[in-house]
C-alpha cells in the first residue's frame, strides 16, 4: 500500500476520464487514487496490476462533482433534475 497525492486539477480530471470511460462517477476522495492511477499506468508492464477501492454513489456525489466541474451547462441539468424529483 502507498499513500499519494493528487491536485485538484489532476482529481478533477479523473473523475472526467473515469466518467468517460467507465460509466461510474467516483468520489473526489477516491477520484485521487485514479488520478495516480492513469498517471503510473502508461509506465507499467502488461502483467501489473492497479487495483483501486472505490467509494462514492453517483446520486448523491452528483452534486459536488457538479460544483468541481464548474460547467453551467451541467448545473443547470442538475437543478432541472432535481426539480423533476422534488415535484
Amino acid at each position: 500500500m502507498r499513500f499519494e497525492g493528487a491536485t485538484d486539477q489532476e482529481v478533477i480530471a479523473a473523475v472526467r476520464l473515469t466518467m468517460q470511460k467507465e460509466g461510474v462517477i467516483p468520489a473526489l476522495e477516491s477520484a485521487h487514487a485514479f488520478a495516480r492511477a492513469f498517471k503510473e499506468a502508461p509506465t507499467m508492464s502488461a502483467d501489473e496490476i492497479i487495483l483501486i477501492n472505490q467509494s462514492g454513489r453517483g446520486d448523491k456525489d452528483i452534486f459536488t462533482i457538479a460544483d468541481a466541474f464548474d460547467d453551467p451547462k451541467w448545473k443547470q441539468f442538475i437543478i432541472q433534475k432535481a426539480k423533476q424529483y422534488h415535484a
